[in-house]
């Protein structure tokens, strides 16, 4: 669907009172592109802190899926992207990835092996980030029209996949004791599961839901494939989730705990942040861990 025959965007702007917006060559920025949201970040990497968060959402675009052409109409996007950043950064969001082992050191390995467990993209290109994490790679498939976007508007920008950054930011929190926990990244349409001890990858992967049942049945899957039994399941929740959603209250009949995470603790955060809980841009806020 063409983004020209679309509603206008939904806009949300969470921003810092020490924001310079003239200041820009301090700044690092980082774009987000997920299935109906797109996200702009803007971060000052010398004094910790994040100092902007402008999100575009529409239920009836597809970002992952539009045009070069589409791309450049949707232009309070494009505006966001123009000025002379420090550094920039692009963030995929989908769950077209897989996590592989930093020992497979080359696109062809890499898309052999991704060929095992997904199907490929009609019309798209493989791609592979690393975040020094777990000595993981990212490998993950996008199509070549968001390629075309991202490399003619941003074309020294870093390309990076989500699911990385989920997992430093999991890595760098507060939380104690991680190797009894479940960490679940909730998106519209699929979740993210980890399990880790802080210092070993135990477990990760996405899974599709379409209902509440397959949503709680996938993680208590993973509970089970860890060996815990339900008075030892406790759970983090984090992203698009909240305390009212029917799947929330289904969980706590399963797991002896479940709770929300928090934003990681190192960085400063805008004061118009406390207009959301903290676990629902949890991964966007941890954009410094980049670098």
């Amino acid at each position: 669907m063409q983004a020209e025959t679309l509603t206008p965007l939904n806009i949300k702007h969470y921003t810092d009172g020490d924001f310079v917006a003239d200041s820009e060559f301090r700044y690092h920025f980082y774009l987000s592109i997920a299935k109906h949201k797109v996200s702009c970040i803007i971060a000052d990497p010398l004094n910790a802190r994040v100092v902007s968060l402008k999100t575009f959402g529409s239920p009836d675009i597809d970002f992952l899926k539009i045009n070069y052409d589409d791309w450049k109409r949707l232009q309070d996007i494009l505006q966001e992207i123009k000025p002379a950043y420090k550094s920039k950064f692009v963030l995929i969001d989908n769950d077209d990835c897989l996590i592989a082992p930093e020992s497979l050191c080359n696109i062809i390995e890499l898309e052999a092996y991704y060929q095992l467990h997904k199907p490929i993209l009609n019309k798209s290109q493989m791609l592979y980030s690393k975040l020094h994490i777990f000595n993981t790679t990212a490998v993950f498939n996008l199509r070549n029209e968001t390629i075309k976007f991202i490399r003619f508007e941003m074309p020294n920008a870093d390309l990076l996949h989500q699911s990385q950054l989920f997992m430093k930011a999991i890595v760098k929190s507060q939380i104690e004791e991680k190797e009894n926990k479940i960490f679940v990244n909730v998106h519209q349409e699929f979740i993210e599961v980890l399990a880790t001890d802080g210092q070993n990858l135990l477990f990760y992967n996405t899974f599709k839901y379409d209902t509440e049942t397959d949503f709680i049945y996938y993680i208590l899957s993973v509970a089970e494939q860890r060996g815990m039994e339900s008075n030892q399941i406790q759970i983090l929740l984090f992203g698009d989730i909240t305390n009212s959603d029917n799947a929330f209250e289904m969980l706590k009949k399963y797991a002896a705990r479940v709770q929300f995470g928090d934003k990681l603790q190192q960085y400063f955060y805008p004061e118009a942040y406390n207009q959301f809980s903290s676990h629902q841009h949890f991964v966007l806020s941890s954009c410094l861990l980049c670098e």
